[in-house]
Order: structure tokens, then sequence, then C-alpha cells
């Protein structure tokens, strides 16, 4: 049976997730129960998706074409805009998971093939925080 298929390994692998999930949740809770727009989110994104749908994926910013943000936008588009805050927070949430789930999966064991190496690798990602600094502060 493939190891993606085997029961105790996929059982273990999606409880690793839960526990990376709640070090993400745990380490900052305002942002995905208080959620607002931010940065471009609000000014660039949001409005260029309402306005022009999908035409937006093809514009540039500073250079970038900013794909995954613009897409975001464009699956928050069809909803109330008080809740589209949250529905960026969402997206966000799991992409910063992600890399905690990839480290801990079979596929990481290419990188390290201890599992409890790689769940400590995963927490370490899922705690890890990036500071900016604001222009306003």
């Amino acid at each position: 049976m493939p190891a993606i298929l085997s029961p105790r390994l996929n059982h273990r692998f999606w409880l690793g997730v839960i526990i990376f999930a709640g070090l993400l949740f745990f380490r900052s809770p305002d942002i995905l129960l208080h959620a607002r727009f931010w940065g471009e989110d609000g000014w660039n994104w949001y409005p260029e998706a309402y306005h022009l749908g999908w035409s937006s994926l093809a514009l540039s910013h500073t250079g970038y074409f900013q794909t995954i943000s613009r897409m975001v936008a464009l699956v928050a588009v069809p909803f109330p805009l008080a809740w589209n805050p949250a529905i960026y927070a969402g997206f966000a949430f799991i992409f910063q998971l992600l890399p905690a789930a990839f480290l801990f999966s079979d596929r990481g064991a290419a990188l390290c093939p201890s599992s409890a190496v790689r769940f400590i690798l995963g927490s370490c990602s899922a705690l890890h925080r990036i500071r900016m600094k604001s222009s306003s502060t």
C-alpha cells in the first residue's frame, strides 16, 4: 500500500497539521478573529479584482504580477465586502501552514529522514514570525 494511503501515517500527518494550525493560530489569534485588510489588499488587489475581474491577473504591480494575491481577491469578490478581510486572513493562514505541513509530510523525508525532527522543524516554521515595520509607526 502506498505511504500516502497508509492509515497510520495519514493520521499522524493530519494530527501534526492540526497541531501546527493550533500553534499558528495561538501565536496571534487576532489576525483571524479580527481580520482586516493589510497593505495592498484593500488598496490594490480587491478593487482591481472587483472592477476588472479576471483581467486583473494580467496587471503588474511594482514590476511583479502578484498572482496569488490577485487570485485571492478574485475568490473574495463574490462575497460581501465585510467578509473579505477574513477571506484574505484565511488564505494567509493556509499559506503559512503549508511549509510546516510539507516539512512534516513524507515528502519532507528527503530533507530529513527523522519524523521527530521534521515535526520540530514544522513547529518552528509554524511559530516563525515575520516582523515588518509599518511606515506609520
